[in-house]
């Protein structure tokens, strides 16, 4: 055997690789053969390997089961391997697919659907030996910030995750539960129901993914504490007698910690949104307490201070979440700035250090790995208000972030994916994301570069046989001037100074040509577009055109409040196509989204 660098595009990437002679040609007579020593179900696994095969191949392969089998694709559990690790030997007579469980079976028939997406039903003979680095490797999906998914397109983030060997899935929610006599909460929100988190749970199990509840408990209870009915419990005075904001909802409504009825409160939600979960753990965020010691709390926290004042609320949240079975997850922005208090958090706690910059301070993650507490270091794909994610920044800020978790030994990689702002970026605008932060918490050292990942994230993930659709997509990001959020913050606190002044009108409009041309590319990809990916690309299509006109309007802004001499652009006509987008982008929405908060969109 002569192990090789160059092996077949495989995401991510497995540890080794190795040539053998032979090769396997696969036929409609060719079986998937279960290797029977136990009596666990692995009928999902092998029913997800025939459905990709199928679609790769033309034709669908037979399932059996067997004591032993010679020829074929079989699959079989080694309990010598790690849980999660696993081996492929492809020969002249059989694929054998072997893994240290379940999950290491799933990633070894995920495997071999990628083998068969590049060298068709002629497999060359080879070896492959895999597993991951990180324990935990999770995917964190806004759906309170004004979209809430339906349950067909929360099964397709789970079946994405899945492929690409994610092994945790956490779901961010605010208000968007239908809590039981909590009406005010989710009112507007079209909110997820208990059946459908029981189904999706059970969903998740299946694919091999863990379903982590994820609530805020603390901070960012801008609609409950806006409500007539838990107004009291706000830190702040007349909550609901301030105006509405997006922006405002992400900056206030703390609970007050003062208030015995804050606890009691928290435990309701607690009550029965927990149950709906298998997982041993409760993400309870407690992240981003803005409010904390400005109003109500103010006598306590000049007492003791607000650090410490935080750490005595937190300790109660983390108590009532233990006494009801499960161990506790917490974001760490907050304790990170009150170390001193660090060693007072009592319990199991697992933190979540989150830190989107290019290139993640260290100065946290240290305070982390010094206090032995178990903890994640945390990425994000940057598609938050955007309409296509930057997609430089998000790389870099994923690649640097799995670096140091290996470096001061984190537990695992959570990638966020939020949704500020009313959530207008889909899914699939972050979609480079996602598979970034799978190929880095399962591999940190991959040292690819951005180009050489794009054309493999290309040819796997659109079967792109060109592999240039994740460099348009690159394209796009590099040529926004103004995103969702910079007109979110215009209209609502008219802060036109975070445009970009530097850019000339004629940039502007070399940019729009730029995106025009990767828009007609997109168009024409529709034609050879897998079923699957079809949906993905009318969106980025959406988004470009989106990008466009948000570029003009960067135009008509400078041109009409900070009184510049530009003439490239008619106001008139740009209104015009900004509604017949909106068109299509509500109709977008409305594919794989709940109502929810479309609304919010349409008035910005």
């Amino acid at each position: 055997m002569i192990k090789v660098k160059d092996f077949p595009v495989i995401l991510p990437e497995p540890k080794e690789f190795f040539w053998q002679e032979g090769i396997l040609f696969i036929d409609p007579d060719t079986p998937i053969v279960l290797i029977r020593k136990e009596s666990s179900s692995f009928l999902s696994i092998l029913q997800d390997l025939q459905q990709y095969l199928a679609r790769e191949l033309g034709f669908k392969l037979p399932i059996l089961s067997r004591f032993t089998y010679e020829t074929g694709i079989i699959l079989q559990i080694n309990e010598g391997l790690r849980e999660e690790e696993y081996t492929i030997k492809v020969t002249n007579q059989n694929a054998v697919l072997t893994g240290g469980s379940e999950k290491g079976l799933r990633y070894a028939a995920y495997t071999l659907v990628q083998l068969i997406m590049n060298y068709g039903r002629r497999i060359p003979g080879l070896l492959i030996k895999d597993y991951p680095y990180f324990q935990h490797r999770g995917f964190y999906h806004d759906v309170t910030r004004g979209k809430v998914p339906t349950l067909k397109m929360l099964k397709e983030i789970v079946d994405q995750i899945s492929f690409y060997k994610y092994n945790q899935l956490q779901l961010y929610v605010e208000h968007s539960f239908l809590f039981d006599h909590f009406t005010e909460l989710w009112a507007d929100a079209d909110p997820l129901t208990a059946e459908e988190i029981l189904i999706l749970d059970e969903y998740c199990q299946k694919k091999g993914v863990e379903l982590v509840p994820s609530i805020s408990t603390f901070g960012h209870l801008y609609t409950p504490l806006r409500s007539q009915s838990f107004k009291a419990l706000s830190e702040l005075e007349n909550p609901d007698k301030m105006p509405f904001g997006l922006i405002e909802r992400m900056l206030h409504h703390t609970l007050d910690v003062t208030n015995p009825k804050s606890i009691e409160f928290v435990e309701t939600m607690l009550d029965q949104y927990m149950p709906l979960f298998s997982s041993p753990y409760f993400n309870i965020c407690a992240d981003e307490t803005f409010d904390l010691g400005k109003g109500k709390s103010k006598a306590r926290a000049d007492e003791v201070g607000v650090g410490k004042l935080y750490v005595e609320f937190l300790n109660n949240i983390i108590a009532a979440v233990e006494t009801r079975g499960k161990k506790v997850m917490v974001w760490g922005d907050i304790i990170s700035k009150h170390p001193e208090y660090l060693h007072l958090i009592e319990g199991d706690v697992t933190f979540l250090n989150w830190d989107y910059k290019a290139e993640p301070t260290e100065e946290r993650i240290q305070l982390f790995e010094s206090s032995n507490r178990p903890f994640y270091q945390c990425s994000g794909t940057w598609g938050w208000n955007h309409l296509i994610a930057n997609v430089d920044l998000s790389y870099n800020n994923i690649r640097h972030t799995g670096q140091l978790a290996k470096r001061y030994n984190a537990l695992g990689m959570l990638n966020t994916d939020w949704g500020d702002c009313g959530h207008l970026n889909p899914l699939s605008s972050s979609t480079l994301g996602l598979i970034y932060g799978a190929i880095y918490s399962w591999n940190p050292e991959q040292d690819d570069h951005l180009d050489e990942i794009n054309e493999k994230i290309s040819f796997i993930h659109y079967r792109d046989q060109h592999r240039v659709i994740a460099d348009w997509i690159t394209t796009v990001s590099k040529n926004t001037y103004v995103t969702h959020g910079h007109v979110v913050r215009f209209i609502e606190t008219g802060a036109h100074y975070q445009f970009n002044e530097e850019v000339t009108d004629e940039e502007v409009v070399k940019a729009n040509a730029n995106i025009a041309t990767i828009r007609e590319h997109l168009l024409d990809s529709l034609a050879v577009a897998k079923p699957n990916r079809n949906q993905d690309i009318h969106e980025l299509i959406i988004m470009t055109e989106g990008t466009i006109l948000l570029n003009e309007l960067l135009l008509v802004i400078r041109r009409y409040v900070m009184n510049e001499e530009i003439h490239s652009i008619n106001p008139e006509q740009l209104a015009i196509k900004i509604e017949q987008w909106l068109y299509q982008y509500m109709f977008m929405w409305r594919k794989r989204n709940k109502e929810s908060e479309l609304f919010r969109i349409k008035d910005i």
